[in-house]
């Protein structure tokens, strides 16, 4: 009881202490500007309010801690690479978020969804045709990703066009693999819906079928394929990596694709694997991000 009694005598007390400070600042004002009551007090509240602004600005331009990305399939090159960024963004402080996808158009489609929590996210060159990417800026190509297609070594395919009426796989719906493969067999006349199986299917499934004879061929890239499934393919006996003889040409009608070599031996050099060069067509990979993304976080 005692202490309640004495509770308006301490609020009293408080005030009269805030009204002798405002006393002292105001006659502070008055002898070194000679501002009045009015203009000490505009000159009190227009201090506080920049104050308060430049709190609020200092607290919500800082970079977050925490960004996510859309990487890629679990094992496939990009989701590998997002391990990676994670770890060169933990010196600095900042937690990366991986979330895993089917590959770079699914990439693209949550990076251009303003309701889908995501920041930045690996897309292959070639892929933002009809996509929305009105708020997204590329913070520059990171790599080149190579287009694979395994075929039964025993078949000598030299064109594209010679596997008209097989059953290819063409990497799952949403994937860059998918994209890049049907603008490639669609330039060599071969469409859905036509005599030739387009079968979409995962890296693991479409090795199993190929090493099985179920299917006659496979395409295959990083951003939903894993390494390890592309190199066991390379040295599984019977089967081989397309060569495109024609890849400078392709390279010149699709603007975004680039001719790489893969070298003979490069994969064993013991049992000389590939035993001869094989020319693949590799478009570049970029980091996209949105457009809000804070410029420190895209220095780094």
């Amino acid at each position: 009881m005692e202490e309640q009694k004495n509770e308006p005598g301490r609020g009293k007390k408080l005030l009269d202490q805030m009204e002798r400070r405002y006393g002292r600042l105001q006659l502070l004002f008055w002898e070194t500007f000679g501002f009045g009551t009015a203009a000490t007090l505009c000159t009190v509240v227009f201090t506080m309010a920049v104050v308060l602004i430049a709190g609020y600005w200092f607290f919500h331009s800082a970079p977050p801690n925490t960004i996510t990305i859309t990487s890629g399939d679990e094992g496939s090159v990009f989701n590998r690479n997002a391990k990676r960024y994670a770890k060169i963004l933990e010196r600095d402080g900042v937690t990366l978020k991986i979330l895993p996808s089917k590959g770079s158009l699914e990439n693209l489609k949550r990076l251009g969804d303003p309701k889908f929590e995501v920041d930045v996210g690996f897309v292959q060159a070639g892929v933002a045709k009809d996509q929305n990417t009105e708020n997204l800026v590329s913070l520059g190509s990171i790599a080149y990703e190579p287009l694979y297609l395994f075929c039964h070594a025993d078949k000598e395919y030299r064109l594209l066009s010679q596997f008209e009426g097989k059953r290819l796989a063409i990497g799952e719906q949403g994937t860059g693999t998918n994209v890049l493969a049907l603008a490639l067999l669609a330039l060599n006349g071969i469409k859905p819906g036509g005599s030739t199986g387009l079968l979409e299917m995962d890296d693991k499934d479409a090795e199993k079928a190929l090493t099985e004879g179920k299917i006659d061929a496979a395409f295959m890239m990083g951003d939903s394929a894993a390494s390890r499934t592309m190199r066991e393919l390379l040295k599984q006996p019977g089967i081989t990596a397309f060569h495109f003889s024609q890849a400078d040409a392709y390279a010149r009608r699709i603007r975004y694709l680039n001719k790489l070599v893969l070298l003979e031996g490069s994969i064993d050099f013991g049992k000389n694997i590939p035993s001869h060069n094989i020319n693949l067509l590799s478009p570049t990979v970029e980091l996209i991000a949105r457009a809000d993304l804070h410029p420190a976080l895209s220095d780094l």
